[in-house]
């Protein structure tokens, strides 16, 4: 079993590592702009906006996270939209 974390900023994957110790010694790799990630499933995926965390297991996406810290004030629902739905 194969297991790659692919992230979008240096903060979300030191993030999403501290949750469980064995995420510590997980392949990484930075989620890259378009057409330019391996495998392509992750292309696919950032299709629309980038999500802060891919985790995909054997090359396929297991789970996709999209972290969320401002104030509700209304405008990030909207934002999300695109991730959500690819």
């Amino acid at each position: 079993m194969d297991i790659t974390i692919c992230y979008d900023a240096p903060h979300e994957l030191e993030w999403f590592r501290s949750l469980d110790e064995r995420l510590e010694n997980v392949h990484s790799q930075k989620i890259l702009s378009r057409g330019q990630n391996s495998p392509d499933v992750i292309n696919e995926l950032i299709l629309y906006d980038r999500p802060d965390i891919i985790l995909l297991r054997d090359n396929k996406p297991i789970l996709v996270i999209e972290k969320t810290e401002e104030v509700p004030s209304g405008h990030n629902v909207g934002q999300r939209i695109g991730r959500l739905a690819r």
